[in-house]
């Protein structure tokens, strides 16, 4: 589910999940994902950000800009050659 969580942050979809879903991904409550404990809050976080435009925006941005920073080709090149210059140091 994981995979998924971060396909919506790609597309600048806000994303409410189960805190299973996000754990692990550093992504942060209402910054830039909203977390869930049961089946009635995530109905409730999900009405909220429907009703609430500027926490959909928000979220959106901040979601996106995420993904950006953690998933996106650049990032993931940037982490690769971060490590192989570590190894090749040592």
């Amino acid at each position: 589910m994981k995979g998924k969580v971060v396909t919506s942050l790609s597309y600048g979809v806000p994303c409410v999940a189960t805190p299973i879903a996000a754990e692990g991904l550093g992504l942060v409550h209402n910054e830039n994902i909203l977390v869930a404990e049961d089946a009635h809050e995530m109905a409730e976080m999900i009405q909220m950000l429907c009703i609430n435009q500027p926490l959909w925006e928000k979220l959106s941005k901040s979601g996106l800009l995420y993904y950006q920073e953690k998933f996106f080709i650049r990032a993931t090149k940037k982490i690769i050659n971060n490590a192989l210059s570590e190894l090749l140091a040592t």
